[in-house]
């Protein structure tokens, strides 16, 4: 039985499909469905520090993520969080 599942999104065409296997496996209310957006790595050939903002991610915005987000989230019957 699967107790916590990640599930990274980035904005693209796959993502509804994602949230549809999701809620097609029919998961136990006890599991646990953790949603976090991802950032595609930019086209760049130097290296970023992980730990900072790329630069792409200026053009979206983060209030329009969380409310994607919080969509999907709306959608699952079991225990979610947004990440």
């Amino acid at each position: 039985m699967l107790k916590t599942i990640v599930v990274a999104l980035d904005g693209s065409e796959i993502t509804e499909r994602i949230i549809q296997t999701l809620q097609d496996l029919a998961l136990p209310k006890e599991s646990k469905v953790v949603l976090c957006h991802v950032f595609l790595p930019p086209d760049t050939d130097k290296d970023l520090p992980a730990d900072r903002p790329h630069p792409q991610s200026a053009e979206v915005s983060y209030l329009q993520i969380e409310k994607q987000l919080q969509s999907y989230q709306a959608q699952f019957f079991t225990n979610s969080q947004l990440e």
